[in-house]
């Protein structure tokens, strides 16, 4: 084990997600691969680092040899002086930031070119504020990516080239590199294409566990899968849309309120 990381997953009580270094390490190759970081990636961390959306890049970027800025919380004012500034490519932000930095009046005050990629997950995306957002931000493609503390957390990505389709701009994209993802019925059976179920994954990112909770972890990875409480649907091209949480829980700000 490398880290404990607590999470309120499906239950809404906190559980430590044992992820290993190779848990970590794969998920740096698949942040890689789906979050299309290169060498002379020049990385900002503006959301909390206890979360694993912004720890998903932490290994990849290093991974590369690339470059970190931290500032101390999210703030559209810090965020755009430090893009400004340090001249960075790639950050990570949910919805409800990339709101906050979309209308930001002095925005046109600064000199964004440089960022050419923010991912963004943890809660929908409006259209009218992916629209503004690019409207603000040509130069950078808005990728949209989901995942979990308990797959470290890289599950699937959209393809930059799909983010504006109509019909695949809502999706979470394909499953990501190394991952495999299917959804299934309430007996652990795949359904097909177009049908509801629970969203299930397996690969080596997938964590060894819950601390000090065996029976709660032989229930989340029964069958050798991951089972994410998350009610999704695939189509038929293999994009994956997430449709509502199996739980009592709804999302606000990209927090889980249960």
């Amino acid at each position: 084990m490398a880290g404990l990381f607590y999470t309120g997953g499906t239950t809404g009580k906190p559980k430590g997600v044992m992820l290993s270094h190779n848990n970590l390490v794969s998920n740096a190759m698949i942040a890689v691969a789906g979050m299309r970081f290169e060498p002379d990636t020049f990385y900002l961390h503006s959301t909390p680092m206890f979360h694993l959306a912004d720890g998903a890049s932490t290994f990849a970027v290093t991974m590369l040899g690339g470059l970190h800025v931290f500032i101390p919380r999210f703030d559209p004012a810090a965020v755009v002086a430090a893009i400004a500034q340090e001249q960075l490519t790639n950050t990570l932000l949910v919805p409800t930031m990339i709101n906050a930095l979309a209308t930001y009046p002095q925005l046109d005050q600064f000199d964004l070119t440089s960022l050419r990629m923010v991912p963004f997950g943890a809660s929908p995306m409006p259209d009218a504020v992916l629209q503004r957002a690019t409207e603000k931000l040509p130069g950078c493609q808005f990728l949209h990516v989901y995942g979990m503390s308990e797959a470290a957390p890289l599950v699937t990505a959209l393809e930059p080239r799909d983010a504006l389709v109509p019909g695949r701009s809502r999706s979470c994209g394909k499953a990501a590199l190394l991952c495999e993802v299917r959804i299934a019925d309430v007996d652990d059976n795949e359904v097909p294409p177009g049908t509801v179920g629970e969203l299930q994954v397996r690969g080596p990112n997938v964590m060894l566990g819950y601390w000090n909770k065996p029976e709660q972890t032989a229930a989340a990875l029964r069958g050798g899968w991951y089972h994410s409480g998350d009610g999704a649907m695939m189509d038929a091209e293999g994009y994956f849309h997430i449709v509502e949480r199996l739980k009592e829980m709804f999302i606000s700000g990209g927090e889980n309120i249960y």
